[in-house]
């Protein structure tokens, strides 16, 4: 009997804030040469962290909208996973062996692909699969979906009640874009590269001049940083005195508010209509995803199973892909 086991991966760091800094301190270890130095000896000498980002909606109520959405794939049942610490990921392995799945769907739940985060996510989980003696049963693991239309639909949605009803220029909000942390420092990572294409797809979507929208990572308070795609605390200084709509493609930092006021930024979060309005998006968007997957042979896959980055980009996984047509 087929038994599909959705494995849903948060990558990101516990929510307990000892824990969170220890995760911070990590990422800024990894992220070796990346100017965050002065920031890392803050935060190891005790100084303040950011809270961590959360989601309008618990992991469980994603979870158990997924398997009622996912009905007609047979039977199928979601284990997720709200951080990678093999505290969490080694008993969640043990018990997907447990339930005897046949077929595994590995889903990171960001769309852009970084080592940090969905690379770090799918390696944890090998690991700990490996540990669980799940090494020969057939997985997919997707990698990225940067400008899947049903995220990019949630996002137009979210946005359009701050929109002029004429799609005057002149009357257009700057929209800031926030990604999840961390994203990358360099032009040929893939993780900007992605960001970049997202926002272009979005003006497309909104009719907004593509300079409308400013990209930036949803990076710690007190963290400077820069490159291709810089961290909030730098992109909110540079907007000090302008009227900013912030959309979050993630995840919104919770204090985010107080950190625009601060910087002298008029801000507006986009409207999320409460809870039930992105856990509905997100429940039909990550199922969309499922079912794309589900259609191609096992590996490593990008969102409708072919690579969507430009060739040459650092850190993209898909030289791993066995197919080479899928490439």
């Amino acid at each position: 009997m087929l038994r599909i086991a959705l494995i849903l991966l948060q990558a990101g760091g516990p929510a307990e804030k000892p824990a969170f800094k220890a995760w911070q301190a990590d990422i800024c270890r990894a992220q070796a040469g990346a100017g965050l130095a002065g920031w890392l000896r803050r935060l190891q000498a005790g100084g303040a962290a950011s809270p961590p980002p959360v989601m309008p909606y618990g992991l469980d109520e994603l979870a158990f909208g997924l398997e009622q959405a996912l009905w007609d794939q047979g039977a199928l049942q979601v284990f997720a996973a709200p951080h990678l610490h093999r505290t969490i990921l080694d008993p969640l392995a043990g018990a997907v062996a447990a339930w005897q799945a046949t077929e595994m769907v590995i889903l990171p739940l960001d769309p852009f692909f970084t080592p940090w985060r969905n690379g770090a996510a799918l390696q944890a989980w090998q690991q700990a699969a490996s540990a669980a003696g799940l090494g020969s049963v057939p997985s997919r693991r997707l990698c990225c979906h940067p400008t899947d239309p049903m995220l990019l639909r949630a996002l137009v949605r979210r946005l359009q009640p701050h929109l002029p009803a004429d799609k005057a220029q002149d009357a257009a909000p700057l929209v800031l874009l926030l990604t999840p942390w961390p994203l990358g420092r360099e032009e040929t990572e893939t993780g900007p590269w992605q960001a970049r294409q997202l926002a272009r797809e979005l003006a497309l979507a909104t009719g907004l001049q593509a300079d409308n929208i400013w990209l930036s990572q949803a990076s710690p308070k007190g963290m400077r940083l820069g490159g291709a795609v810089p961290g909030l605390d730098i992109m909110l200084r540079r907007l000090s005195g302008r009227k900013v709509v912030a959309l979050s493609v993630t995840s919104t930092p919770p204090d985010l508010q107080e950190r625009a006021a601060s910087a002298g930024v008029d801000l507006i979060i986009a409207d999320q209509a409460g809870a039930l309005a992105p856990l509905a998006d997100d429940v039909e968007r990550l199922a969309h995803l499922v079912r794309q997957m589900r259609v191609v042979p096992p590996g490593i896959r990008a969102a409708f199973g072919r690579r969507q980055c430009a060739s040459g980009l650092a850190a993209c996984p898909y030289p791993l892909v066995v197919d080479p047509a899928m490439r």
